[in-house]
């Protein structure tokens, strides 16, 4: 088992993408042996080659960060009402607005990170 097996392996599965592992899992080969030849066949143009990507998983912590602004913005600004009705900063409602603050201000760093991440994934 070796190179011509998984060149005969993707063959059989023309129109599907499969990751090292899964093509030794399938041919019972290990990973580093399947890297290598298919390093090598990459390298003689038999078979297309996809890097992974982690734009999905990019995309998800960048909704994550826009719902964590929102919601930590709504929280801020109703505690801060509550304690412009009370009329004194001395209440548990100043301690929630901080937290809705620092929600928010984690949402922000999230959204910043992930966009970062993501504009290098494309480059």
């Amino acid at each position: 088992m070796g190179q011509q097996d998984i060149y005969e392996f993707l063959q059989e599965h023309p129109n599907e993408w499969f990751t090292s592992g899964e093509i030794g899992d399938a041919l019972n080969l290990s990973i580093d042996s399947v890297s290598v030849s298919l390093k090598r066949l990459r390298d003689t143009d038999e078979v297309r080659y996809q890097r992974r990507q982690g734009g999905v998983e990019n995309r998800k912590r960048i909704s994550i960060s826009v719902i964590a602004i929102i919601l930590g913005l709504i929280f801020m600004f109703y505690f801060s009402n509550e304690l412009d009705k009370i009329g004194t900063y001395e209440s548990i409602n100043l301690l929630y607005m901080v937290a809705s603050q620092a929600v928010c201000g984690a949402g922000v760093v999230g959204l910043i990170v992930s966009l970062l991440a993501l504009k290098n994934e494309e480059a």
